[in-house]
């Protein structure tokens, strides 16, 4: 044992170091993977750490002082117990406990002079045919374990299992080789409950586990629906990947290892397809791994011989129908097999290593294509070479290429490459890498295929490519599904948010173009307009077809007559004076802007005429405030730079001298000599701008008043739950001077410590591992049980990787925090949460107040309208209603004869008795003086209604004996939808006109509207 490890046993053994040290000694121990156990010399346990507990299950106050015989170890009691053999030198033995085989080795702990003073025991994993990691057999051992199964149960018929955890390695990368083989163990664990007892398990190498099972098609079925929901549950963290390959075991007498690979065979064909994560062996498997094993022999043939030819498919503006650009494809002519499929060889070339000279095949033909139609004075446009993710581990790729092209004397702006989500998942620094290179020098970069993986967001936030090639699959099936549709429609307007141009390839009718042409995708590429065509057939068709350089349209103003732009021409004047909102096109000559021409809206946004605008046209910054100029003249020199629309925010005034907040969007037209063109999109937001300035305001005053009540009342109370006592000594003195911390060592005594905090508390520190009741059971008590729903939660702890961070946050954890953490971070979260919970209940409070009428508490006019506006727009016209309108009688003689304290305290007892004379989803507001009024939404039959509304009346006028200081009565008017009205004002027009009728009658009346004003029912409430 390491001398380390022994020193801190005989410490813990010895109890004379301080409560504090031996607490950091035991939290050491306690952080160990395997088990640890250290014994008096009388064999009687003084401590155990949390491996061993958790490896039995027992809580720890559970052994202390108890004899090691309590472990259940069998081989206590007997010659091989590894503490009685200590005596005769040996300290290692191996044992075998509950089916698995243990290393066991126990150290007698010494003291400074050498004397005994307890034992050290440890238990870990070890076998030869077991895996020393999880515990599992090994290969050698399942081979031995199968074989065996076989021969002893003849009449069984049995299935075998191989899994693959794709990009697993991304753990190990991510958080370290300790915390990936964690992992394995857990995933290990969690395989051999979902096997169950009759199976056998093996962890083969790395991320590859072996299983054997009965051949029962409810247990089959239940190992694919929990890995269907591992994987779902994984790809919410780090993007893990199962895969299960599943040979069924018919013929007993093919050799185990015959069996392995077919089964590793059938999980091959499956390891790059995203759609499934499990599948069966099949002949066709093997036949077709026969035919790979031949392309594989037959391919550097077919680069000796020239199999391979290159094709182009180009890419279409949609609304010209000229040619845009191309995508250069290969294809294998096999002298035997004919044409073959880039889908049956591409993955074979990855794997034995040649794909990359099949890459450079084809970009050296597309080099000569361009330089052939170059020298012959031809058109030309950008053609597009597909790289295969192998490519981005030689780091001298980008060279060769540009080695290439150099050599055909090709310009980098017609190359262009494909790169695929596939190779960002397994190596996205060295994509990145690549990216940048290309762009560095003009080479534009294409995500092809996008949106087929589970890692497109991802990929398009790391990765800054150029352009997005669509998926075929999103336009399968867009004419009869409306969300195909939409989906291809957000991802085209997320692409022109993100700057990014689309190629829709695979469009194959004319509805698809039309409807990627209605939804701005203008270039499609597919067979509506051409199949891929030979390098002679494609260089034909350029020569026949108009090309339109494939850049943004103002790129290729510089080559055009500058003054066009001014042209008064008739269209265009139509189109530009009708848009919406201020346009100006403007010219840059040194430092100075010229307004040239604008807009209609242009005069309304800065509030002048014609001529106030073009007196000082020769200087455009005249209004624009001082500090805004050189940000102005800055941001248009950077539009120049990339080409790309800038956005700026600057003050200026109006031409009337009113300041105002203004928002430019500037983009690049075009240059002649020293003149550069401008175009401005100008939208004042002045009241945004005012808007956020008074929240901001708020929050300030919010704060400082939040500030100084807590400094004036008490400090914020903090609950602290770790079941370390060092934990909670070292928070407390972090925290005291600014918080008031209160304890508890797990999470039941929390509960209790919340339930009697009369809700003072404001935040809660979390430690996940406790005894009694974890982290993970107390925020599931919390939120099932609704307590103290709005106080924050920060998260502390020492667990490793993404899934406790995970399933903390899923649980109601508001932030979580690694240990250890420097303790400046922590106030900062502390203070943040606060602070934001804070801010919320503020919040909260403004919005009642804005909808609430202060006296009575019910809704006020605006919002009490705005529901029942909202309820009308929505529902079906069959739908009945009822509204309501309840006047108190004489209430201006309460007022004067009694004050207006006793009016208000007559319309506070109103509205609250209302209240609980309605049920609770109706609405019930006040729209001023003594006029109240309830909504009844669906149910409500006239007939109901009616006896409702005398119900009300009458009720009310009872209760008016319990208030002799200011007795009353009141009267009602009722009207219905639809049959009276089905709009807010229809309905309140007649209900108030039937409330007229029941004044018109006397007090204490309730009146139900209808068309023939002599047919209105009334009635009188104190009949009732």
């Amino acid at each position: 044992m390491e001398d380390s490890l022994l020193k801190l046993a005989s410490a813990i053994a010895e109890q004379k170091e301080p409560s504090l040290t031996l607490q950091i000694y035991e939290d050491a121990l306690d952080a160990i993977p395997y088990s640890i156990g250290i014994m008096s010399l009388e064999q009687k346990i003084l401590f155990m750490n949390k491996r061993w507990v958790m490896v039995r299950g027992i809580g720890k106050e559970t052994w202390i002082g108890e004899h090691c015989s309590i472990t259940g170890s069998p081989h206590c009691g007997t010659d091989k117990c590894s503490v009685d053999r200590l005596e005769n030198g040996s300290t290692s033995i191996p044992m075998l406990w509950e089916g698995i085989h243990y290393n066991v080795e126990a150290q007698y702990l010494r003291g400074k002079d050498g004397e005994k003073i307890g034992i050290i025991k440890t238990i870990s994993r070890l076998s030869d045919e077991y895996d020393q990691l999880t515990g599992l057999y090994n290969r050698k051992g399942f081979y031995k374990a199968l074989r065996k199964i076989l021969d002893e149960n003849p009449n069984r018929e049995y299935l075998l299992i191989l899994t693959d955890i794709q990009r697993f390695k991304m753990i190990n990368e991510l958080f370290g080789k300790e915390s990936g083989d964690r992992s394995l163990c857990q995933f290990a664990d969690w395989l051999k409950d979902l096997a169950g007892e009759e199976s056998i398990l093996a962890h083969l190498d790395s991320d590859h586990f072996l299983i054997c099972i009965p051949d029962q098609e409810e247990l089959l079925q239940q190992i694919i629906e929990a890995t269907d929901r591992e994987i779902r549950f994984s790809q919410q963290s780090i993007g893990l990947r199962f895969s299960m390959g599943i040979y069924r075991i018919e013929d007993r007498n093919v050799p185990v290892n015959d069996m392995y690979e077919s089964v590793n065979m059938a999980i091959g064909t499956i390891k790059n397809d995203y759609s499934r994560y499990y599948v069966f062996y099949n002949e066709e498997m093997r036949t077709r791994f026969l035919m790979e094993q031949e392309l594989e022999e037959d391919a550097r043939t077919a680069f000796l011989e020239g199999q391979f030819d290159v094709y182009y498919q180009p890419v279409y503006n949609v609304e010209n129908e000229r040619i845009l650009s191309a995508e250069a494809l290969v294809r294998w002519h096999h002298p035997e097999r004919g044409l073959v499929s880039p889908e049956d060889f591409i993955q074979i070339f990855e794997k034995i290593g040649f794909i990359q000279e099949l890459d450079f095949y084809v970009w050296r033909n597309v080099c000569e294509a361009i330089r052939d139609q170059k020298k012959a004075g031809k058109p030309i446009v950008p053609i597009s070479v597909n790289l295969s993710r192998v490519d981005f581990c030689d780091e001298k790729m980008c060279e060769k290429l540009f080695a290439i092209a150099e050599e055909c004397g090709v310009e980098h702006e017609y190359l262009r490459v494909e790169i695929t989500e596939t190779a960002y998942t397994d190596d996205s620094k060295q994509l990145l890498a690549l990216v940048e290179t290309m762009q560095a020098v003009g080479i534009k970069v294409l995500m092809d295929d996008f949106g087929s993986g589970y890692s497109s967001l991802n990929a398009l936030k790391d990765i800054p490519v150029d352009i997005l090639k669509i998926d075929l699959k999103f336009l399968e099936d867009f004419e009869t599904n409306n969300r195909a549709g939409n989906i291809i429609a957000s991802v085209v307007r997320m692409a022109k948010w993100l700057k990014l141009s689309v190629i829709a390839e695979g469009v194959e009718t004319k509805e698809q173009a039309e409807f990627l042409r209605s939804i701005g995708c203008s270039r499609i590429q597919g067979y509506y307009y051409t199949k891929p065509l030979t390098r002679e057939d494609f260089q034909e068709l350029l020569v026949n077809c108009q090309v339109q350089k494939d850049e943004q349209y103002y790129r290729t103003l510089e080559q055009l007559d500058f003054n066009a732009l001014w042209d008064a021409n008739a269209n265009i004047n139509i189109l530009f004076q009708g848009m919406i909102g201020g346009m100006g096109l403007y010219e840059m000559i040194g430092n100075q802007l010229e307004i040239v021409r604008v807009n209609n809206g242009y005069y309304e946004v800065m509030g002048g005429t014609a001529n106030d605008i073009f007196i000082n046209a020769g200087n455009a910054f005249a209004h624009v405030m001082d500090g805004d100029k050189d940000v102005l003249l800055a941001t248009c020199r950077r539009s120049m730079k990339t080409r790309q629309v800038e956005t700026i925010q600057v003050q200026r005034r109006r031409f009337d001298g009113i300041p105002i907040w203004v928002e430019v969007k500037i983009r690049y037209l075009g240059s002649s000599g020293n003149r550069s063109a401008f175009y401005f999109a100008i939208n004042d937001i002045t009241r945004e701008k005012k808007l956020v300035q008074r929240i901001e305001e708020q929050n300030a005053y919010i704060d400082t008043i939040s500030d100084r009540v807590d400094g004036v009342l008490s400090k914020p109370q903090l609950l602290v739950v770790d079941d370390s006592r060092i934990n909670r000594m070292i928070l407390q003195k972090q925290l005291v001077q600014y918080y008031e911390i209160v304890e508890a060592e797990n999470g039941r005594e929390a509960l209790q410590v919340i339930e009697q905090s009369r809700g003072r508390i404001k935040l809660i520190l979390l430690d996940l591992i406790m005894p009694v009741m974890d982290g993970y059971e107390f925020m599931q008590t919390m939120r099932e049980k609704n307590i103290a729903p709005n106080v924050p939660i920060l998260v502390m702890t020492g667990e490793t990787g993404e899934d406790a961070k995970q399933r903390s946050i899923q649980l109601g954890a508001s932030d979580f925090l690694q240990k250890p953490f420097e303790p400046v971070a922590m106030r900062l979260r502390i203070h943040n949460l606060i602070r934001l919970q804070r801010a919320l209940e503020e919040k909260e409070r403004m919005q009642e107040r804005a909808e609430k009428d202060a006296l009575t508490s019910l809704l006020n006019r605006a919002t009490f309208e705005e529901k029942v506006r909202a309820i009308l727009e929505e529902e079906e016209t069959s739908c009945q209603n009822a509204f309501f309108i309840i006047d108190i009688d004489d209430f201006k003689h309460i007022n004067d004869s009694l004050g207006h304290s006793s009016g208000d305290e007559v319309l506070k007892k109103t509205g609250k008795r209302l209240k609980s004379l309605f049920r609770e989803r109706d609405i019930i507001g006040r729209l001023g003086g003594d006029e109240l009024v309830v909504f009844m939404e669906g149910d409500a039959a006239p007939d109901v209604v009616y006896k409702k509304g005398v119900e009300v009346c009458a009720t009310l006028s009872r209760w008016r004996k319990e208030d002799s200081e200011a007795p009353f009565t009141c009267s009602a008017g009722i009207a219905c939808s639809p049959i009276h009205g089905t709009t807010f004002e229809e309905l309140y027009r007649c209900a108030d006109l039937a409330l007229y009728k029941s004044k018109g009658q006397g007090k204490n009346k309730c009146t139900l509207y209808n068309y023939n004003a002599a047919a209105i029912e009334e009635t009188d409430s104190t009949d009732g």
